[in-house]
């Protein structure tokens, strides 16, 4: 771990080199071209190498900050070749003439109203508007002609897809909140269905769609679980899209891009295309709130992902050890766009209702967007704006969250026999939320 940990820090610098070694940038400019390199990551880098004097950081008169390479570091200064994958290309010109895209702007505003803020419990992260049109022209490249197409984790794209296609269209994802914003959005000829990867596929739906276009949350396991389940989905020469964290994203990515590779053979899927930094995501508000808690401001696009297109040349049964998604069930509670996320397991306890701070942690904003850390994975309470807690008597918090949040009524007596414990706990679900006066 620590020769990948060093391996992964040569090639940060070397990105770093490479892209100051012909003009000053400032720290977004760094970012945006950094193979979605954690930002925090990126910034210790640059300060070891202004440490280091390698680069000198230049204020300018509109008082940005630009960074300047001084010198470069040789043992950091070569140009790392990751993979032996070449980029593609979209023949965007094949479909300017063919496609009426103007219904686009309009339908994504629609969606960005009525969507909910993203939340970490699904890893959600939603596509720039100058995505769309880009995913769109891909996918009528390579689908097979009025094949039913399928969606997989990414219900916006398939939203806008179902406006611009005359077949059928099957939109799958957890959110069931999420999909109920977007029903009324979709076309006629879309199904709409809430499906938690943990599960298979049901017979009814397996090789059934000529394209599938999947987002998979970028943790190791559960990219290879929705492939899996993507595979199973896709009919014998349909062609599979998926969008993968791209190569400094952490410094396990590229062994775990070599297993999933060896999966998606397996699967009997061959690779035909690869698009670095195609797919790019708006900043949610529960990332911009974590890095704002290290003291970095990001409110500009920066994450991309890499999509490949595979095609099923095989329709073989394999038995591929894939572990559960999401894991636990979560409650939704609504205030306006913002979201708090109830978890419902074996403990929703009835005892007293209580919220504390998860262990290690001296208040609720956790300050990362990983879901690997220990305190993120036993929070029982999470919010869209990053928020996470320990939650006990939950049966009874539900009621509240129903009251405070989506205006159902609960056991009013009880509230009424402990009405400063009610307005306590509405005040910490308030400010978990980013509201600091019950309105």
């Amino acid at each position: 771990m620590d020769r990948q940990n060093t391996l992964y820090r040569e090639i940060v610098f070397s990105r770093i080199f490479s892209l100051l070694s012909n003009q000053s940038l400032t720290f977004h400019q760094i970012l945006r071209n950094s193979y979605n390199c954690d930002p925090a990551v990126l910034k210790k880098s640059i300060d070891d190498l202004i440490e280091n004097r390698n680069i000198t950081p230049i204020r300018s008169k509109s008082d940005d900050i630009f960074y300047k390479l001084i010198k470069m570091d040789a043992s950091s200064s070569s140009n790392y070749l990751f993979e032996n994958h070449h980029s593609s290309r979209i023949d965007v010109d094949q479909f300017t003439n063919k496609m009426d895209f103007s219904f686009l702007k309009d339908l994504v505003n629609e969606i960005e109203k009525v969507i909910p803020e993203a939340t970490p419990v699904y890893s959600q992260w939603w596509f720039s508007n100058r995505s769309y049109q880009k995913l769109l022209k891909l996918i009528f490249q390579y689908r097979m002609s009025n094949e039913p197409t399928a969606f997989l984790a990414c219900p916006t794209l398939g939203t806008v897809f179902s406006n611009a296609a005359h077949s059928s269209v099957h939109i799958f994802d957890i959110d069931k909140i999420l999909l109920a914003k977007l029903s009324p959005l979709c076309s006629r000829l879309a199904t709409l269905t809430e499906y938690d990867a943990a599960a298979d596929i049901p017979l009814s739906l397996r090789s059934r769609f000529g394209f599938v276009f999947i987002d998979p949350p970028w943790s190791r396991t559960l990219m290879n679980t929705f492939l899996v389940r993507a595979s199973a989905l896709t009919l014998p020469g349909g062609k599979l899209a998926i969008s993968l964290p791209p190569l400094l994203t952490r410094p396990s990515i590229q062994s775990e891009r070599k297993e999933f590779f060896n999966i998606a053979e397996q699967l009997g899927l061959r690779l035909i295309s690869v698009f670095p930094s195609f797919t790019e995501y708006c900043v949610p508000d529960f990332e911009r709130c974590a890095y704002q808690e290290v003291g970095l401001s990001l409110d500009k696009s920066w994450r991309t992902g890499d999509l490949f297109v595979f095609t099923k040349i095989t329709d073989d049964s394999i038995d591929i050890d894939t572990q559960t998604s999401f894991g636990s069930k979560w409650d939704q509670y609504l205030c306006g766009k913002r979201r708090l996320l109830l978890k419902r397991d074996n403990s929703y306890e009835n005892d007293a209702p209580a919220i504390s701070f998860m262990p290690g942690m001296n208040g609720y904003m956790y300050d990362s967007t990983s879901s690997r850390n220990k305190s993120w994975s036993e929070a029982s309470l999470v919010s869209s704006r990053n928020c996470i807690a320990h939650a006990q008597g939950r049966k009874e918090l539900a009621s509240i969250l129903g009251n405070a949040f989506n205006n159902i009524h609960h056991s009013p007596i009880a509230f009424n026999k402990r009405h400063n414990l009610f307005n306590e706990l509405k005040k910490t679900l308030f400010s978990m939320i980013g509201i600091s006066n019950e309105k």
